[in-house]
């Protein structure tokens, strides 16, 4: 099945590339493994989301497909790895596809593999507030220091934001749909964006992972003096609110911004057409032992 691809303004595109491509290292964590005569899966960096789903298709097909994982640092990197046959599947993310297809003829031919589960929004906030230097008044005096806290997303409009991973672009564009004139900062890692919402220096770190599984947010507590913040605002397509649950923040039935995740391959019309369709035959034919079995939480959500 072909992915539909809507056209998109390429001059957001272009920005927001700009953006992202500036405070990244490299496309990929990690090089491609050495020999590799299989399908080579884009993932996502060791140990989160993606990666851990590798883990688990590698366990449940891998002896019946030859694939090798290829860690990257997350869906956006993923769909510029398959664009430049770097990767031959990838997980992915909805937006991602449709903004980036707008401008890349490679990426409007990707070819959906499987849908999978969905893609949550996580807004990591202070819980007690940060303080906020008052400004100048009349004879150099200057206001009192106010205590700003954010408790929901409408409230930064105008504020500094730090984005990670994939963040990169779906906040950019969040940013410019609801009009919210937010100052967006890039951070390699969600412990520094973490930490410079802890130091006062950004209101809000934004990061991207499945529900109530995200390594990074599932350990805080509350004595890391952090909360998030729900999505306040009527979702508009490709994406939809959903609840979320923290158990060591103490939150419960927050709402956050979903958008639906894939498995994409590149268009072959060689050898590795029928590697990829042994891989999704394999999957759906799993796929009730992934639910059922020792395996990651998000293929519950996968139909």
């Amino acid at each position: 099945m072909k992915l539909t691809i809507p056209r998109v303004y390429c001059a957001f595109v272009l920005a927001v590339f700009a953006g992202f491509f500036v405070a990244q290292q490299s496309l990929a964590a990690d090089p491609p493994p050495a020999k590799c005569d299989g399908l080579k899966v884009g993932t996502g960096p060791k140990g989160k989301g993606f990666s851990k789903l590798y883990t688990d298709v590698a366990d449940v097909c891998g002896a019946k497909v030859n694939i090798c994982e290829v860690n990257s640092d997350g869906a956006l990197d993923n769909v510029s790895l398959l664009a430049i046959n770097k990767v031959d599947v990838a997980f992915a993310m909805e937006d991602s596809l449709k903004i980036m297809g707008n401008s890349d003829e490679n990426i409007r031919a990707l070819r959906t593999v499987l849908p999978l589960n969905m893609s949550y929004l996580h807004i990591v906030v202070s819980a007690a507030g940060t303080t906020v230097v008052g400004d100048s008044k009349y004879f150099g005096l200057k206001k009192e220091n106010k205590v700003v806290r954010v408790t929901k997303f409408s409230e930064l409009k105008g504020l500094p934001v730090g984005l990670v991973g994939s963040t990169s672009l779906q906040v950019r564009k969040l940013n410019e749909t609801y009009n919210m004139g937010m100052q967006i900062f890039d951070f390699g890692k969600d412990d520094e964006a973490f930490a410079a919402v802890k130091a006062g220096k950004i209101m809000a770190a934004f990061t991207i992972s499945g529900a109530s599984i995200h390594g990074a947010v599932n350990k805080l507590t509350s004595a890391d003096g952090l909360t998030l913040a729900p999505f306040d605002y009527a979702p508009q397509q490709p994406y939809a609110l959903k609840k979320v649950s923290y158990r060591g923040l103490g939150i419960y039935g927050t709402d956050a911004l979903v958008v639906q995740n894939y498995l994409v391959s590149r268009p072959f019309v060689g050898k590795k057409t029928a590697q990829v369709e042994d891989l999704k035959k394999c999957l759906l034919s799993q796929l009730n032992d992934l639910k059922d079995g020792d395996y990651e939480p998000a293929w519950k959500e996968v139909k």
